[in-house]
């Protein structure tokens, strides 16, 4: 009788349903949790691939200007290598020429020669001088290239 005063199957009616309840609220928080660990996770998978994405994009842009760059090396070397030859020949045909047209050619001879050696300078360093430049600042841009590369996959 006095469980009944209480009515104690009413209370643990009541609290089987508080307690019900609070597991369907700790079983949706934990399912929440997961979900949002779960998409942290993709996101940051996401962010790695991107950025490796990015550096091989990168790694292969600098590989194309290297081969680029070796390229025109090898043409100016080539060039440099013909205006020498040029040169050594007309200078050769001068000191000749002079030697057919003076006695004494010290004095000719030395001024032929200064001036075929100058001229050979000048049009082997101009051009290189020149492609050196381009290529410095080619080479100077290549981290601006690669933070934009970077920036554009994201």
């Amino acid at each position: 009788m006095i469980l009944d005063f209480f009515k104690t199957n009413e209370l643990t009616a009541i609290g089987r349903q508080v307690l019900n309840a609070n597991k369907e609220i700790v079983n949706t928080v934990l399912s929440t949790s997961q979900d949002i660990v779960k998409k942290g996770i993709d996101y940051n998978r996401s962010v790695i691939q991107t950025g490796a994405g990015a550096l091989t994009s990168s790694r292969e842009e600098a590989n194309r200007f290297v081969e680029q760059v070796i390229e025109q090396t090898g043409k100016v070397e080539e060039r440099a290598l013909e205006v020498l030859d040029t040169s050594s020949e007309k200078t050769s045909a001068r000191v000749s020429e002079a030697f057919d047209r003076v006695g004494n050619p010290a004095e000719v001879l030395g001024g032929a020669v200064e001036d075929s050696v100058l001229n050979s300078v000048e049009s082997i360093a101009n051009p290189t001088v020149e492609l050196l430049k381009s290529t410095s600042e080619q080479l100077i841009e290549v981290p601006n290239k690669l933070i934009k590369t970077a920036a554009s996959s994201k």
